[in-house]
């Protein structure tokens, strides 16, 4: 399945410390999670959409992945063990880490 898929380059890429790989992956299983969810295309998921639908730290969190996307595509990224550590925590928090 493409979740278990993508949680697996996440990993992957935590091990190796690579930024890019691990917070794009992140992002498409956010994506394809919160487009079960609320029934749209996982592409067309908007900051829009995060706002309407989401509220708090959940919201906050979303948008912060979905902007590091664009950031560590340009510079690379500089992500700690920590940053690696949270960011999977919120993608298990959307229910991407129960998917069979």
């Amino acid at each position: 399945e493409l979740i278990r898929s993508l949680q697996q380059s996440m990993s992957l890429a935590s091990a190796r410390g690579d930024a890019e790989e691990f917070i794009n992956s992140a992002s498409l299983a956010l994506r394809q999670t919160l487009g079960a969810r609320w029934q749209i295309a996982p592409e067309q998921i908007t900051v829009d959409d995060i706002d309407a639908r989401l509220q708090g730290n959940e919201r906050d969190d979303i948008r912060q992945i979905f902007a590091l996307v664009d950031e560590a595509n340009y510079s690379g990224g500089d992500m700690k063990a920590a940053d690696f550590e949270r960011w999977t925590q919120v993608v298990h928090r959307q229910g991407a880490g129960e998917a069979a």
